[in-house]
């Protein structure tokens, strides 16, 4: 069975929609514990399916290199097959995404190279779709390396910007197919 770490700094859902499909038997794999970097929903959810929930030291104030090799001897005890970004507004250091090249997977709620990169997450990417009047967006899922959504990209999901949408519309219909579109991924690269 596959073991993966999640990595979350918000509410977890996406985290406590997958733990969801393993008990059903739609992901076969292990969520062996959930990382976060601050105090946040997430947490919750953890406790919620009695999970471990790992505090790294917040990156602020600490050297980079530090807190990347914090994060590297807690996933080497973990000994993760997959590293799921969920919701993770921190970006790894080379010395992570290099040990676990091609095993660091992120969502990300558009078509990437568009609207990436540091700052663009949640609402902001939908307004920015918004205001930039594209006519498409969608959800990318990709490996992850040392720049903010630049890993190499597995697969994306297309969806039509309507007229008469608003950022908050777009942003419910991209969270309505971001998660199942994230599963079906998995399920195709880590061969469950």
């Amino acid at each position: 069975m596959k073991k993966i770490v999640i990595f979350a700094s918000g509410e977890g859902t996406t985290a406590d929609y997958l733990i969801n499909e393993i008990k059903k038997d739609k992901l076969k794999a292990q969520i062996v514990a959930i990382v976060v970097d601050r105090d946040c929903e997430a947490i919750q959810i953890a406790k919620k399916h009695q999970l471990p929930c790992a505090k790294i030291v917040p990156l602020k104030g600490l050297p980079r290199q530090l807190w990347d090799q914090e994060i590297l001897q807690f996933l080497k005890a973990s000994k993760p097959d997959c590293i799921l970004l969920l919701g993770f507004l921190r970006c790894l250091g080379k010395s992570v995404t290099q040990s676990y090249a091609n095993q660091i997977i992120n969502s990300h709620p558009s078509l990437l190279p568009a609207y990436g990169g540091k700052g663009m997450y949640g609402s902001q990417v939908h307004k920015a779709v918004i205001n930039n009047k594209d006519k498409k967006t969608g959800v990318t899922v990709h490996y992850v390396n040392e720049n903010y959504d630049e890993g190499q990209i597995i697969a994306q999901k297309i969806i039509d910007v309507v007229s008469g949408e608003t950022y908050m519309s777009l942003e419910d219909k991209v969270k309505k197919i971001e998660k199942g579109f994230l599963l079906e991924t998995l399920i195709k690269v880590l061969k469950i």
